[in-house]
């Protein structure tokens, strides 16, 4: 696997009566069939876990769409949203547990014996992430403002060159032209 983390991460659930964790072995086409989950099997499981990889990893932002209890190690890589994420507190959203995952095991079985605790984590997760912060409205919003903002910070591109001529060419133009020189296997 090579993913240091994402090994210690399964080395902590094997034999756990809790865990149904699998490594997909992306060069065995039957492990992917197997064991690779859609995100609305995900979603079943009352826990879910976000690990990182070698870099930022997408899926915490889906993970967060279902009704289940995130899981997540404390994170290097920063999301547009993750401000918005609460380990503790009235307002708790998901379950941080160390980068090495050795307290993983405890805080599991603490969230099992306490199953209202963990519905609410669920819900808040619910409430802040895919009702609110993480719909398509959101995200469009927050990418707008974004681009806004750059914008309003960066230089204006010149559309002409000292010769008159048009830099560059359109995005349409672009796309139309390299589907034309596409060609399916």
């Amino acid at each position: 696997m090579s993913l240091p983390l994402r090994e210690k991460f399964l080395a902590e659930t094997v034999g756990r009566s809790w865990s149904d964790v699998k490594e997909v072995k992306w060069h065995d086409p039957e492990s992917i069939s197997k064991d690779l989950l859609s995100m609305e099997d995900h979603c079943k499981y009352k826990f879910v876990a976000h690990t990182e990889g070698n870099s930022y990893s997408g899926r915490l932002k889906y993970l967060q769409n279902c009704r289940s209890v995130t899981i997540a190690h404390t994170m290097d890589w920063i999301q547009h949203h993750q401000h918005l994420m609460r380990s503790f507190g009235p307002e708790q959203n998901y379950v941080e547990v160390h980068r090495n995952f050795s307290d993983l095991d405890e805080k599991m079985n603490y969230l099992i014996s306490h199953s209202r605790e963990a519905e609410k984590i669920a819900d808040n997760s619910v409430r802040t992430f895919r009702e609110r912060y993480l719909t398509p409205a959101a995200e469009a919003c927050y990418w707008r403002k974004l681009i806004r903002a750059w914008a309003s910070v960066s230089f204006e591109p010149k559309r002409w060159d000292s010769t008159g001529q048009l830099r560059g060419v359109s995005f349409e133009d672009y796309i139309l032209e390299r589907r034309l020189e596409w060609q399916p296997y």
